[in-house]
């Protein structure tokens, strides 16, 4: 994830202190995606709404009402030089975790020369070390950007004792794989 200054420097946005790169990440917008937006916010709203309401006579929303996590598959992302490109929709999936606050990829990658099976690997970042957003939509083919910028490096992990069926378990790791 390393940039050269002037990379650095050419956002018109530069509002933070500390230098991080941005991560020019394209965003394919499909009807699944705008209709999952759109629901969210919806649903968002009518949340806030009865939240004033119950506020008024202190009931709290049941836990099936609360926000769950969206995702969405992703076509091509893009770190500094690193560019993976989803052959599969589940290549890579982009994971919203709202009560979490957590932005997700998730990269479904073959190891290259090896018999190894296919392991997932994870960028998982904080909403806090998100400084801004920035979105461009092409509505001629229905494609869009996002890029982010981050104040802080985000995690890194790859998936560990692969099973079907069951939960993934992640090990962090301590270097960047998009190198």
């Amino acid at each position: 994830m390393k940039r050269s200054r002037e990379e650095f420097q050419g956002g018109r946005n530069n509002i933070f202190v500390d230098e991080v790169p941005r991560l020019n990440l394209p965003l394919t917008t499909t009807p699944e995606l705008i209709n999952k937006i759109e629901t969210y916010l919806n649903r968002n709203y009518t949340y806030l709404h009865q939240q004033i309401e119950n506020s008024k006579t202190s009931t709290l929303l049941k836990s099936s009402e609360k926000i769950k996590a969206m995702n969405f598959p992703i076509s091509m992302i893009k770190i500094g030089t690193w560019t993976p490109v989803a052959i599969n929709p589940e290549d890579i999936v982009a994971k919203l975790y709202f009560a979490k606050k957590k932005l997700i990829w998730e990269f479904l990658f073959e190891e290259e020369e090896t018999n190894m099976p296919r392991l997932k690997r994870k960028i998982e970042i904080q909403w806090n070390d998100v400084s801004s957003f920035e979105e461009s939509i092409y509505t001629h083919d229905e494609t869009g950007i996002l890029k982010i910028e981050l104040r802080k490096r985000p995690t890194f992990f790859i998936e560990t004792n692969p099973q079907a069926g069951k939960h993934t378990q992640w090990k962090q790791l301590d270097r960047d794989f998009t190198d």
